[in-house]
């Protein structure tokens, strides 16, 4: 743009605007800038790109690719806390106020894509707290706020008719969970 024949004819080249926008611009530091400032965010798009897809998509995987777009910007930084601490706070703030709710928490946590493959889940407080949150809110009967956990606590283990197959396209649950494995899966309790 700056060694264009428009540039060199426009009336900016001589201005302390022009001077100033051309020495920026040229500058390869501004340009690193500009390549690291899209590595930040390159992980982000990729999730608002899933926001704008076609189709439905299930809150719970949208949960799911925040998770891993927080840590591919903590891999860029080489998992230094120091360096990307400030941009996950931010992150971090504008989903707990958007949409980090115990009903989305609770649909990432039912979903067979997570509950089967993330083994470390059942030990995450804050789907258990937001599993509770939803049963006392949906079910104000104790008795059936019981039954809920137990009917949980049989999905978790397959026990019983959640241990048989199901209406998850017919698959059993131990299919269901490979199944997950390689494609998003949208079955819900």
């Amino acid at each position: 743009m700056f060694v264009s024949e428009d540039w060199t004819k426009s009336k900016w080249v001589e201005k302390a605007d022009g001077k100033l926008v051309r020495e920026i611009v040229m500058d390869s530091r501004y340009w690193n800038r500009v390549q690291y400032a899209l590595s930040v965010f390159q992980p982000l798009v990729k999730v608002l790109k899933m926001f704008d897809a076609e189709k439905e998509l299930a809150m719970s995987h949208i949960y799911k690719a925040m998770e891993d777009a927080k840590e591919e910007i903590k891999k860029l930084f080489g998992n230094d806390e120091a360096k990307y601490g400030e941009y996950l706070k931010i992150i971090e703030d504008k989903w707990n106020y958007q949409l980090e709710r115990p009903l989305h928490l609770a649909g990432y946590y039912l979903n067979l894509a997570h509950f089967y493959i993330d083994h470390e889940i059942h030990n995450k407080t804050e789907f258990i707290d937001a599993m509770n949150q939803c049963n006392i809110k949906l079910n104000p009967d104790l008795e059936v706020q019981d039954k809920v956990v137990m009917d949980v606590e049989k999905y978790r283990f397959s026990l019983g008719s959640l241990g048989k197959e199901m209406v998850h396209g017919g698959h059993t649950l131990g299919a269901a969970r490979h199944i997950c494995a390689r494609r998003p899966c949208v079955y819900y309790i």
